[in-house]
């Protein structure tokens, strides 16, 4: 930061003392009121501005200003200012593709050799990121009212003990209304039937059901992700319906749609997965024991800056508006649209089925396709 510079006022009193016989920098600047260093420096300029002392306090304020000031009339070189627009679409924010801002300043400085140096390039990119931030409307979160579900990229693993095989596991995480209560679990996939049990878990585990869900645009919750008409999965949907909530996808590209979660996901990474980075488990169940061992540790850990902690916010808010659970569980089935064959048998996973409830009306009748939902025995 630049050092200020000295009012006028106390100049004229530093060149008035100077007049009436008064020496030495630290009587001077007991006069002025000004620093003995700071007063050894405007005698410098004094002398070099080619007036007398008594010359300079005869002028007036501009003119003693400009004397003891005078601009730099040196010609700064003209650099070429990158073209800022085509750095951000390069870094393709929210994509990876290795760009990174030190590569396209030695790029630029390849184009142009006496350009700006990185950290002028970076402190420049970072007064155009913030001229074209777009605003963003505050969201005001409504107690037990949305769910937030997501997958942590870090994944977690166990190791079958007979076979010493690593199985990666995805970390389903969600994040609650008001208080933010987390609950995390580990999966073999992210396919249907477990995006489906990770969420039945989730319900049972907060003790009610949200009234919105919102999931990211993975392919177990949503077909093909649309910025106002999503196409949702039949199944999820026939899940939904059971527990009595709705769906309400984030849009594509648009983190900011269900923050809470993304912050969720940042929190279960860095005190769950962290620390049981160095751990061994040896089945699917026991790595979960592990994970919610810690999850109830940070779900009861007080905030930093206010009081409370996710689990006495959850019970004084979110817990009371969340709707009931139902009585019976939901019952998992897979949507197939199958081609029957000449003797009204269907091909399912490489298995031949005759749908057994169709026989007393398929006698007779000839079909090309019919549309079956195989229901899980359990």
């Amino acid at each position: 930061m630049p050092n200020r510079r000295t009012s006028l006022k106390k100049i004229r009193k530093l060149l008035k003392s100077i007049t009436e016989n008064v020496r030495g920098s630290r009587r001077l600047s007991e006069y002025s009121g000004m620093s003995h260093t700071k007063v050894t420096t405007l005698i410098k300029k004094f002398e070099s501005s080619g007036f007398t002392f008594q010359e300079l306090l005869d002028l007036d304020d501009s003119a003693l200003d400009s004397a003891i000031h005078p601009k730099d009339t040196k010609p700064k070189p003209e650099k070429n200012l990158p073209d800022y627009e085509a750095v951000d679409k390069a870094l393709c924010r929210g994509k990876k593709n290795g760009v990174t801002r030190t590569l396209l300043w030695q790029e630029y400085i390849e184009r142009n050799p006496d350009g700006y140096g990185l950290s002028q390039f970076n402190e420049h990119y970072r007064r155009f990121r913030k001229r074209n931030k777009k605003s963003e409307m505050h969201q005001d979160r409504i107690p037990g009212e949305r769910l937030y579900e997501d997958y942590s990229g870090l994944k977690m693993f166990f190791v079958n003990r007979e076979t010493g095989e690593k199985h990666d596991c995805e970390l389903f995480v969600t994040a609650l209304g008001l208080s933010g209560k987390i609950y995390t679990e580990a999966t073999l996939t992210q396919q249907i039937p477990d995006w489906l049990a990770s969420n039945e878990n989730a319900f049972h585990y907060y003790g009610g059901v949200p009234w919105l869900m919102i999931p990211d645009c993975l392919k177990s919750a949503i077909i093909k992700g649309h910025r106002y008409d999503p196409i949702n999965n039949k199944t999820f949907e026939a899940f939904c319906d059971h527990y009595g909530t709705a769906i309400l996808s984030a849009r594509p590209l648009e983190p900011r749609d269900k923050g809470l979660v993304e912050n969720a996901v940042k929190m279960v990474q860095m005190w769950i997965v962290a620390p049981l980075r160095n751990r061994t488990f040896f089945s699917l169940q026991e790595l979960n024991e592990a994970v919610w061992e810690k999850l109830e540790l940070f779900n009861n850990r007080e905030f930093s800056a206010r009081e409370g902690s996710r689990q006495s916010q959850f019970e004084e808010f979110d817990l009371p508006a969340l709707k009931p659970l139902p009585v019976k569980r939901f019952e998992y089935a897979d949507w197939k649209v199958c081609k029957v064959g000449p003797d009204y048998r269907i091909q399912y996973k490489k298995f031949t089925v005759i749908p057994e409830e169709s026989l007393h009306f398929l006698a007779g009748v000839t079909f090309t396709k019919m549309v079956f939902v195989f229901r899980s025995i359990s």
